[in-house]
């Protein structure tokens, strides 16, 4: 375990500038102290979004429920509205012109204060947004702890009046610089599976039934089974259930360590997450962060 734990000391140290050490992590508490204040720990303008998204089965309607009541201000960002529309596979990664133009739409600036949330309480869009902000290069990004759910057993209100989801008029902003690194494609993939996982170790954020090929799939025509020479870490063996009401946390950062090194993950090479879509990757890959590794890639496929 201490190699485990000087392992990502040293990616802490070595990789992370001094304002990258600020947890990715925002509380419901500060939040609603900058919403109140208008000050935010980054000094820019903040830009509050509603990420909420549900696999077909969970039978949600996640934009329905945002216009239903929100979190004051938040404007909602959909995954698939905003994806590559060029493949069959769901909610891929847009083109940067694409990136860009959403989020001026929504009246937003690059040099905003991004905290995102979603309705789950488990991370799962809110830490997809957060992923894809960073890969494309924006500065200033927060998840909100906990999700809505977490807000609300808090106590803090909810806009409930009619959101009129006004497009907005401002010029659309430059399109954003991709952080190649955070990104492994198909190609990528499969070279690692030809060497034997050598290149970079795959970490598996699906349900270990999945992982094992013992239930089917959520999406159907999608085989049983896990990447060769993958390891499994399900995303909900990161967080812990602290109330009645649903409301999930990341674990505390020692007990997250200790359970990524059980899992497997002692050597130091790159790590690639991946998972059914590249959604509850993205809640592994914020684990990773949390414990000072912000840099891990996602198999976006």
């Amino acid at each position: 375990f201490p190699r485990h734990v000087s392992f990502f000391a040293r990616k802490m140290s070595s990789r992370a500038s001094p304002a990258k050490e600020r947890s990715p992590l925002i509380s419901p508490a500060s939040l609603h102290q900058i919403l109140n204040n208008n000050n935010s720990p980054t000094k820019n303008r903040l830009s509050l979004i509603d990420a909420s998204w549900y696999l077909p089965n969970i039978n949600r309607d996640p934009r329905t429920e945002h216009h239903r009541a929100r979190i004051p201000g938040a404007w909602f960002f959909d995954i698939d509205e905003v994806c590559d529309k060029n493949t069959t596979l769901p909610h891929m990664l847009p083109t940067p012109q694409e990136f860009a133009e959403a989020l001026a739409r929504s009246g937003a600036t690059p040099k905003d204060h991004f905290v995102v949330y979603d309705s789950s309480g488990h991370y799962v869009a809110s830490a997809r947004l957060w992923w894809m902000l960073r890969y494309f290069g924006y500065p200033h990004i927060s998840v909100l702890d906990g999700g809505l759910p977490s807000w609300e057993a808090q106590g803090y209100a909810l806009e409930t009046a009619p959101n009129s989801s006004k497009i907005s008029q401002q010029k659309e902003f430059l399109p954003p610089t991709p952080q190649r690194s955070l990104l492994k494609t198909f190609e990528e993939m499969e070279k690692n599976v030809k060497e034997k996982g050598l290149s970079f170790l795959v970490v598996d954020a699906r349900p270990e039934p999945r992982f094992k090929g013992e239930v089917d799939e959520p999406r159907a025509g999608l085989r049983r089974g896990h990447i060769p020479y993958s390891i499994s870490v399900p995303f909900m063996s990161l967080l812990e259930r602290v109330d009645e009401k649903g409301t999930f946390r990341f674990l505390p950062e020692v007990s997250l360590q200790k359970k990524l090194h059980s899992a497997g993950i002692t050597e130091e090479k790159p790590i690639v997450v991946t998972c059914g879509s590249g959604v509850t990757a993205a809640v592994v890959a914020l684990g990773f962060a949390l414990c000072g590794n912000p840099n891990v890639s996602i198999y976006d496929g």
